[in-house]
């Protein structure tokens, strides 16, 4: 199928096909004898667009019921390039019941470190292992692990999201979801310090630098500019030049 065209199947084995424009919203309705829409009351077990399973993006908390997710990006905003083993630190993530990051990311790399921000036993760390992401965070019950499968090192840019809430945790690439769900005795993220990108001081834990883009980066609903709102300024510069 092209991007121009849908296809709908039912268990029955019927397929229906048709066009549709840029504008397409997934909807639960049916409309009444006088063309009014009703609600849809009823059971969905499984909803994919473009390989993403819509139902758990909204259990994750990656979308909601108002969010349509974007394949197309606009040209990414506020990119920064890491050429060297450098890093910046903003201030301290706010992530102690829930987080909503999203970023673009384009790189060549098999390994880097994205971001990270610790606690006094807490931490939270998005890297980049052989090629696909792994989100890995600890709430005082021991290290929790979310790997996304998607290749992100091919030199393209790559729409990615980090949520949060509770016990749930969930990785976004390209519309693809990836959730886990492990219920402890803590449930709060307790952070201190500062939040890094790029790589981590040398008094840190041992970790590969990321070497790449990062551009349009969100912060629990707030824009972020990785130069201006630095408070460790390491040597990162412009993005582009094909060399990522």
């Amino acid at each position: 199928l092209d991007e121009s065209s849908l296809e709908l199947r039912v268990d029955t084995g019927q397929v229906a096909r048709t066009t549709v424009n840029s504008n397409f919203h997934v909807a639960t309705a049916q409309l009444g004898r006088n063309g009014q829409q009703l609600a849809y009351e009823g059971e969905l077990s499984s909803v994919h667009v473009n390989s993403m399973n819509l139902l758990d993006s909204l259990r994750s908390g990656i979308l909601d019921s108002s969010t349509t997710a974007a394949y197309k990006q606009n040209p990414p905003r506020k990119q920064v390039g890491f050429r060297t083993a450098t890093h910046v630190g903003l201030q301290q993530l706010r992530a102690y019941s829930s987080l909503d990051l999203s970023m673009l990311v384009k790189t060549t790399g098999e390994n880097g470190l994205i971001f990270y921000n610790g606690g006094k036993s807490d931490y939270i760390q998005l890297e980049i292992k052989n090629g696909a992401l792994h989100l890995q965070l600890d709430l005082g019950d021991g290290a929790i692990n979310v790997r996304n499968p998607v290749r992100i090192n091919d030199g393209v840019w790559h729409e990615i999201r980090v949520a949060r809430a509770r016990f749930r945790h969930a990785i976004s690439v390209d519309g693809r979801v990836e959730v886990v769900e492990e219920q402890g005795e803590n449930e709060h993220l307790d952070l201190n310090g500062l939040l890094y990108f790029g790589g981590l001081p040398r008094n840190k834990r041992e970790h590969s630098n990321f070497i790449g883009c990062l551009a349009s980066l969100v912060l629990n609903g707030d824009e972020v500019d990785l130069r201006l709102d630095a408070v460790v300024r390491g040597e990162i510069g412009e993005c582009g030049g094909g060399e990522f």
